[in-house]
């Protein structure tokens, strides 16, 4: 399957194996989309999917990078709560 096919495609699957990239729940349904800010290709449920939710993994090492824009680039992800999870503390973001 070519990239170009996933984009457009939609999954439905009973496999047990299939879960969101952002909320890591077995879904029946699940959508493609390329995250904003990592460019790397995901497959969401339709609910993290509609709210454009980013994986919280994603959000703490874009904000860790200067070169993937840092804070500034994750800011309203964390201010709005945009991901699945925990708080992000500054513990997580600022460098040990």
């Amino acid at each position: 399957m070519n990239l170009n096919t996933l984009e457009t495609m939609e999954l439905t699957t009973m496999r047990t194996d299939m879960k969101c990239a952002v909320c890591d729940k077995h879904k029946a349904q699940l959508k493609p989309r390329k995250s904003k800010l990592t460019g790397a290709n995901l497959l969401l449920c339709v609910s993290c999917f509609e709210k454009k939710f980013e994986p919280r993994w994603a959000i703490i090492v874009v904000a860790r990078s200067p070169k993937m824009g840092g804070l500034v680039a994750v800011r309203d992800y964390i201010r709005n709560h945009r991901y699945v999870g925990e708080k992000i503390r500054a513990e997580e973001i600022l460098p040990r």
